[in-house]
């Protein structure tokens, strides 16, 4: 089969994929209609659990997700949702004595972990933001605004540069830190540092504000200069003065980086270009070459000892599918779109739940997957599989359209 054809059957696997496994389940088995509200939690045959917490990291990947959907789509039952997502979130996360927004709410909506965590405030601009695209109203962007000029004042790290993981309620400095039981206790993470940089990337894109653009160069800086790794490979966990902590390997972090680095190249422009445009290079390549089992799966991720964590989590793979293919874009190199198109089959042969839905959370080197995980939780929302989905559709039509009318 000619790659033309092999890139035309991706894009109609990505669509059915988006339209008829994820969409239907998020729509008609997420959403609470006696509460108005998605449930926090549903397990892998589709059943709601009714009593699970709600995190501030689920609530604000679907806001994104259904405010991409419409802006991409312009259906109103993704506006709706995105509606509903947005009034959920403004009125029970926000934590109207401190400010802020809390990490988790009890089934009820009560705060239930009451800390302030820099990753949950990058998905809260990242998401608002989006929504903001499809509003346009001044009241949120004066949101917006006030969540962007708190995530200067508090978490910014006035004497070493970078942000802070985690406060108090009350900003004042936690117990712990890490955001979650995998990480290691560290005061910053290349990961909030990962999406502080798509954060301000999207925000940048929709406001144009030049505060945000110089907020912006500041942690591309900051990943350059002490978490992209000389290896090709992203440092994980850091203290206060940016000392490394830790040496595992986060393959699916580090091709995610490549092409969200990509992102800001394109708000950005030439001044940041060429640079980035070689550090994201050596991330895809480092992946290409050494992140991918024999069955074209991606390793979760290699510990400092050298052993090889081999089960599959379904947004490893799908980062790996979207920054294979924006490495081709930015080289011509078919290498990254065979591999893409591997990882992909494999996705839609193993992860992809055709018989209830959704992609499972997670699945063994072999393809079989762990039922223990659920298929919604704290973590896992509509956005690694949904923004996979949507940037195949939008960079294959790109590159079939280049193809057919070569400059």
């Amino acid at each position: 089969m000619s790659m033309n054809n092999q890139m035309s059957r991706l894009k109609e696997g990505a669509e059915k994929v988006l339209f008829e496994n994820i969409l239907p389940f998020w729509i008609e088995k997420c959403f609470d209609k006696d509460n108005n509200r998605f449930y926090g939690a549903v397990d892998n045959f589709g059943n709601p659990i009714r009593d699970a917490r709600i995190s501030l990291i689920l609530y604000t990947r679907i806001l994104w997700a259904f405010s991409y959907l419409y802006k991409m789509y312009k259906e109103d039952k993704y506006q709706n949702l995105a509606d509903t997502a947005y009034n959920y979130l403004v009125g029970n996360f926000i934590d109207r004595e401190y400010g802020g927004a809390y990490w988790i709410l009890d089934k009820y909506g009560r705060p239930n972990v009451e800390a302030k965590k820099i990753y949950g405030h990058a998905f809260l601009i990242y998401a608002l933001s989006e929504y903001y695209e499809i509003k346009g109203n001044d009241k949120l962007l004066e949101l917006i605004n006030n969540f962007y000029s708190l995530i200067e004042e508090k978490f910014l790290d006035v004497a070493d540069n970078g942000y802070f993981e985690t406060f108090n309620r009350d900003w004042s400095k936690p117990a712990e830190m890490r955001i979650s039981d995998r990480d290691m206790e560290a005061e910053k993470s290349m990961n909030s540092h990962l999406h502080m940089m798509e954060a301000y990337t999207n925000l940048y894109r929709v406001t144009r504000a030049k505060s945000v653009k110089s907020r912006l160069i500041n942690i591309l800086e900051l990943l350059q200069r002490y978490i992209i790794l000389p290896s090709g490979h992203l440092g994980l966990f850091f203290d206060s003065k940016w000392d490394l902590k830790s040496n595992n390997i986060s393959f699916g972090h580090d091709i995610e980086c490549s092409w969200l680095l990509t992102e800001a190249m394109g708000v950005l422009g030439s001044e940041v270009y060429e640079n980035l445009r070689k550090i994201s290079l050596k991330l895809a390549e480092t992946t290409l070459n050494s992140a991918f089992n024999e069955r074209n799966s991606i390793y979760r991720e290699q510990r400092e000892t050298g052993e090889l964590e081999d089960d599959v989590e379904w947004w490893t793979q799908a980062e790996a599918v979207v920054g294979l293919i924006n490495a081709y874009q930015l080289t011509g190199d078919n290498r990254y779109l065979e591999k893409a198109l591997l990882a992909w089959d494999f996705i839609e042969s193993f992860l992809v739940d055709w018989n209830y839905g959704e992609w499972f959370y997670e699945v063994s080197k072999d393809g079989k997957p762990n039922l223990k995980k659920l298929k919604v939780e704290e973590w896992k929302g509509p956005y690694h599989n949904v923004r996979a989905c949507v940037n195949i559709i939008l960079r294959v039509d790109k590159i079939l359209r280049e193809w057919r009318n070569p400059k």
